[in-house]
């Protein structure tokens, strides 16, 4: 179970770096689904948030995976995690951004 958390907190920590560095930048960037709610906040403003909630979540799922006495390190896990979701939203966001400028993609 701690890699799995750790696989998670990987996932959640990947997602939320563009979020934060967009919105930090003062940038619109892809809201998540939930911006709806909210229609009235800037997208910079509350991408940063989106991004503070990925990292508070990606930590919560390390300090629980720290199970006292485990031989399991959730460390590489982490960073597989990490890999995956990086790795997975270039791919998403680039797929997004030629579909919005009309453009065909390459490969």
């Amino acid at each position: 179970m701690a890699h799995v958390l750790a696989f998670l907190a990987g996932l959640f920590c990947a997602n939320g770096i563009p979020h934060f560095t967009n919105g930090v930048s003062g940038r619109d960037f892809h809201d998540p689904a939930l911006r709806r709610l909210f229609p009235n906040v800037p997208s910079p403003l509350f991408n940063v948030a989106w991004g503070l909630l990925n990292f508070a979540v990606a930590s919560h799922c390390l300090a629980v995976s720290d199970v006292p006495g485990a031989a399991a390190r959730p460390g590489p896990a982490a960073v597989l995690g990490f890999v995956f979701a990086s790795i997975g939203l270039s791919i998403y966001f680039r797929r997004r951004a030629e579909r919005v400028s009309g453009r065909a993609t390459e490969s």
